[in-house]
């Protein structure tokens, strides 16, 4: 796991891909460090392959695989991949998890299409933080939806710096 993770942080993915091949036994770490290397390069396709070469042999994922495998699936900007996906999170529990939670509104808010989709998801979190009132605010004032915007930051109990910010970038 070692010699992967070097392989992917210096962005050989060829090597790492065929290390991450020969090995005899790969692990979740193995697992999520091959995904993540891709997603990383932006090869958001392949990391998702890998995911689901690695549900199908039976390995579950943890929430820092899930959190790599999101960064993919946000880079396809596949609301049919993101759909799918939504089983396994609600399953494992992690959709309920407000860095899980975040990423996936973050991938829904990527389409100015889903932005209801997008709302519906938001109003449905059980634990919002500061990145996803922001990222809320800041699909729907960019999206020109500013009446929604205002709307969701004035419910926002801290109304931080980024969540002004992302409301006055719409306006």
């Amino acid at each position: 796991n070692s010699m992967l993770t070097g392989y992917c942080h210096s962005r050989q993915m060829v090597d790492a891909w065929h290390l991450f091949e020969q090995m005899p036994e790969r692990n979740l770490v193995s697992w999520t460090v091959v995904i993540s290397g891709y997603a990383r390069i932006e090869q958001h396709g392949k990391a998702w392959d890998i995911f689901r070469m690695m549900h199908r042999e039976g390995v579950a994922p943890d929430q820092s695989n899930f959190a790599s495998v999101l960064l993919a699936v946000t880079g396809l900007r596949d609301l049919g991949v993101l759909e799918g996906l939504r089983p396994l999170a609600l399953k494992t529990g992690f959709e309920s998890d407000v860095v899980i939670g975040t990423s996936m509104l973050n991938a829904y808010t990527r389409d100015a299409s889903a932005l209801d989709t997008a709302m519906k998801f938001f109003e449905g979190m059980p634990e919002r933080n500061e990145y996803t009132w922001s990222t809320m605010i800041a699909a729907l004032s960019h999206g020109g939806r500013i009446d929604a915007a205002t709307a969701v930051y004035e419910r926002d109990p801290v109304k931080s710096i980024p969540c002004q910010t992302a409301l006055l970038t719409g306006l």
